[in-house]
């Protein structure tokens, strides 16, 4: 009896939960979005005030929470053109 609840359980664990997309992304970050909802964390993704964002995961040369955060936000930068603005929206740890 308890195999099955314990399988229920090691599945529930292994879900991916999709992290519900902010009003207000263009079309190409939508689309980026939905790659970092469904990436494991520890994550992190920027959006810029009118265009450009960026997502990072954790890897050997991203280890920290602030490294990532870092890397979301420069890519942001690179695409958000004049008007930056660049901020997180979306974080997990």
């Amino acid at each position: 009896m308890k195999t099955p609840i314990m399988a229920a359980a090691i599945l529930a664990a292994s879900i991916v939960t999709a992290v519900a997309q902010p009003a207000g992304l263009t079309p190409d970050c939508a689309s980026a979005w939905g790659r970092y909802s469904a990436a494991p964390g520890p994550k992190a993704f920027a959006n810029g005030a009118k265009q450009g964002c960026g997502w990072q995961i954790r890897n050997d040369s991203f280890p920290t929470a602030q490294a990532i955060r870092a890397q979301a936000l420069r890519q942001c930068a690179q695409f958000a053109g004049p008007s930056g603005g660049c901020r997180i929206l979306g974080e997990s740890k």
